[in-house]
């Protein structure tokens, strides 16, 4: 913390410097006779540059503004000495060429103290992002995320064949026990839940919460004559479940699935959850 305040407080100096240094550089720009104008357009050119893409370029391309001024006083100097009067002195040079390597120098370091903000800022957005998308009683990720994952099954499997299957497993009166019984009650069912679809489920098959009261996974490889065995499996889940206090319910609940082949489905997953979600609520009539 005291680090990064550190740091923020150099990066607001380094503008007001360069605010200042600016302000001072143009309203007492050595006289560089008939390259004056020049040279104020150069540098406006060089701070622009180096805030934009960085000190590597902007020192480049002071280094070259320099060298080109400096190769012209010389050439002027001894070659033609009589030539056209745009010659200045050599103090006059040194405040020019230091005064821009100075500002292009502040430039290079806010640029680079930007770029790295936004790249925090970016990793912080992700991490947001992914926390987001996990249901934070189950662990499981959301809606979001199923859809993401289903998209990309689909197009695993239509480059290089196979198929997969989605499941919803929708609990009837979830949210009317949570309110019966309470939060204490209500997270110990989910755990019980939770213990009993990890076992029932292989480590690859991906597991979701769609809605409060739906649970998805996504099963790669396999195929329709499998899904009787997954289907036995869950009219057992919360079957006689025995509440803390030692009372014993059962769950209703509805089960859809779809199993899908890549090569022939042209579907997406926004179609297929939906499609999953008429199932249910037909299942449910």
């Amino acid at each position: 913390m005291k680090d990064t305040f550190g740091k923020q407080s150099l990066f607001f100096l380094s503008i007001a410097l360069l605010l200042l240094c600016s302000h001072l550089y143009f309203s007492y720009l050595p006289q560089l006779n008939e390259l004056e104008t020049e040279g104020k357009y150069l540098a406006v050119f060089i701070i622009l540059l180096t805030l934009m893409v960085g000190s590597r370029w902007g020192l480049m391309t002071t280094l070259i503004v320099l060298f080109t001024i400096g190769s012209l006083y010389f050439w002027n100097l001894f070659l033609q000495p009589q030539g056209p009067s745009f010659l200045f002195s050599e103090f006059d040079l040194f405040i020019f060429g230091s005064g821009l390597v100075l500002l292009t120098v502040l430039c290079g370091y806010i640029h680079d103290y930007s770029a790295q903000l936004l790249s925090e800022l970016k990793s912080a957005q992700s991490r947001v992002k992914t926390l987001v998308s996990i249901d934070p009683e189950t662990g499981f990720d959301n809606r979001d995320r199923m859809i993401l994952e289903i998209d990309a099954e689909i197009g695993r499997t239509k480059r290089y064949g196979g198929l997969f299957t989605i499941i919803l497993y929708k609990i009837d009166y979830l949210e009317e026990f949570k309110s019966m019984y309470g939060n204490k009650e209500y997270n110990r069912l989910l755990e019980k839940f939770l213990t009993d679809i990890q076992q029932m489920t292989r480590t690859t098959d991906k597991k979701f919460r769609v809605e409060q009261d739906t649970f998805g996974i996504l099963l790669p490889y396999t195929p329709e004559e499998n899904i009787g065995i997954i289907y036995e499996r869950f009219t057992q889940l919360l079957q006689d479940y025995q509440t803390e206090k030692g009372k014993t319910l059962s769950f209703s609940s509805h089960v859809a699935h779809i199993t899908v082949k890549g090569q022939e489905e042209e579907r997406q997953a926004e179609e297929l959850l939906t499609l999953l979600g008429n199932e249910l609520k037909v299942n449910a009539l």
